[in-house]
């Protein structure tokens, strides 16, 4: 009988691995005899109470020595042959605590062979950072047997994504994009209505997977049962949180509809996107929030707190894969806003809303805060300094329902272009339109990354580490330079 193999063309970006280790004293001791390290920080009990830390702790090369597991079981394996890596220890790790361990392939050379992998070790219960590391690893061979293992066999990224408040105009329309675009859904929604019917539709004509989660995140009981379902959920990959109680609710529905399940479901949903250093979790905000009209204090309030809670999750874990962040349309053509506007207001449409939460959650680039406004995308961080404004994408089979004052868009500088093409060693004539990580010729993982690097050092700015990692077209990566050059110019 053959035996199965794998082969090197296997791996992929983004593959990911995550398992779960506690060290003991015991550890310490065997470790010691091995490395000599006798400082009493590990093995003497009241020297440690006085230090910083209030306990013993683990010494970094013992908690980094899993990194060893990962090669040599994982990324790629069998055939594995280490050849370097960097580690920091953001927070101490104590005996007794269980870490979990994520390793996510960065970039792949099939040339030489040679994988770039992240590493991140974190406890799930605090959600804190216990070890930051990349490490190269070479393969020695270009195909070997299958391991028979299966707890540490790489895992291929999901496409699930989580919508709140899926029965109404803005969230119905959201599902049905991200269900045009393959992605298999999980929805919550007070009542089933004709909306969700046609969602469930669409998903069994198209073989994808609805998970209906129905419960009003105003009440904790639903708020917990919601939560704890998506805790449980490896492919998860989005959050888009829609819902929202009417206007005139009060503060409590508000606050907690908008702000508390947000912050629950993130509690339960953290070690997920941790597990595969790659999630989104978007806020459906308004630019009520900004502009408050009297009488939309409270819902102004429950949407400010969400906000300005993922601007902080942002800032502490977007180097770690995660993207958080707040759109907010402006006035949008619905039944929830019939009753507040006037003939004078611009609108757009939901469906409108749908795309372009769609594009912002395809595109892997990183912002705090975005308006969309009269068919205008504004980046910024709330309360509201702009950093760019664009005029949205046009949308197939809509312009003619929209009602928008389109803006000119900022023409990209013209260097960005060539600077990539003479990077790429490709003639400087080349559309670029449809280019990207795979699909341009020397615009492999590896070269990707250095690319980047490239971009930086020429024009003087700075990416993080999501970004890099999510920037794989030429659209996309075009679009985040003059960004980030309209910022230096301000």
């Amino acid at each position: 009988m053959n035996q199965e193999t794998t082969t090197f063309r296997e791996f992929q970006v983004n593959d990911w691995v995550a398992f779960n280790k506690t060290f003991t004293e015991n550890d310490f001791k065997l470790f010691s005899t091995i490395s000599n390290d006798k400082n009493p920080l590990h093995s003497d009990e009241t020297y440690a109470s006085g230090t910083e830390f209030g306990q013993k702790i683990v010494p970094m090369h013992l908690t980094s020595a899993p990194l060893s597991a990962i090669a040599g079981m994982s990324f790629p394996g069998f055939p594995s042959l280490y050849l370097s890596h960097e580690i920091s220890a953001p927070s101490p790790v104590f005996f007794d605590e269980e870490i979990t361990y994520s390793a996510k392939i960065m970039a792949i050379s099939t040339e030489s062979r040679t994988l770039q992998i992240s590493i991140v070790a974190f406890n799930q219960r605090t959600k804190d950072i216990k070890l930051k590391a990349t490490m190269m690893v070479r393969s020695r061979l270009s195909e070997w047997p299958k391991p028979t293992k299966k707890s540490l066999l790489p895992k291929k990224q999901g496409k699930t994504v989580f919508i709140s408040g899926a029965s109404g105009e803005i969230g119905s329309e959201v599902a049905l994009r991200f269900a045009k675009a393959g992605w298999n859904l999980v929805l919550n929604y007070r009542t089933k209505n004709q909306a969700i019917q046609n969602i469930l539709k669409v998903c069994s004509n198209t073989n994808l997977k609805a998970l209906c989660l129905e419960g009003d995140l105003s009440h904790a009981k639903d708020r917990l049962y919601v939560s704890s379902v998506l805790g449980d959920m490896e492919p998860l990959e989005a959050i888009i949180h829609c819902a929202c109680p009417p206007v005139e609710s009060n503060l409590s529905a508000h606050v907690d509809t908008s702000f508390l399940f947000l912050m629950e479901c993130v509690d339960a949903t953290l070690p997920v996107f941790l597990k595969k250093q790659s999630g989104t979790i978007l806020f459906v905000g308004s630019t009520a929030m900004d502009f408050t009209p009297a009488g939309w204090e409270n819902y102004a309030a429950g949407k400010s707190m969400a906000t300005n809670y993922l601007q902080s999750l942002q800032r502490k874990y977007m180097s770690f894969g995660l993207r958080a962040f707040t759109f907010a349309p402006g006035s949008v053509l619905t039944a929830f806003s019939q009753p507040y506007r006037t003939a004078l207001d611009a609108t757009v449409l939901p469906e409108e809303v749908a795309e372009n939460i769609f594009a912002s959650v395809e595109d892997g680039i990183s912002h705090d805060y975005i308006i969309f406004d009269n068919g205008v995308m504004t980046y910024g961080t709330h309360t509201f300094n702009a950093h760019q404004i664009r005029s949205a994408p046009p949308q197939d089979g809509l312009d003619d329902k929209f009602t928008q004052r389109q803006e000119p868009a900022l023409a990209p500088p013209p260097s960005i272009p060539l600077l990539v093409c003479n990077f790429l060693r490709i003639p400087e004539e080349t559309d670029l339109s449809n280019a990207g990580l795979g699909k341009t010729k020397n615009w492999d993982s590896l070269k990707h990354i250095e690319l980047v690097l490239y971009l930086e050092k020429t024009l003087d700015i700075t990416f993080d580490a999501s970004q890099i990692v999510n920037l794989q077209t030429y659209k996309s990566l075009e679009r985040t330079c003059l960004s980030k050059l309209m910022r230096i110019r301000e």
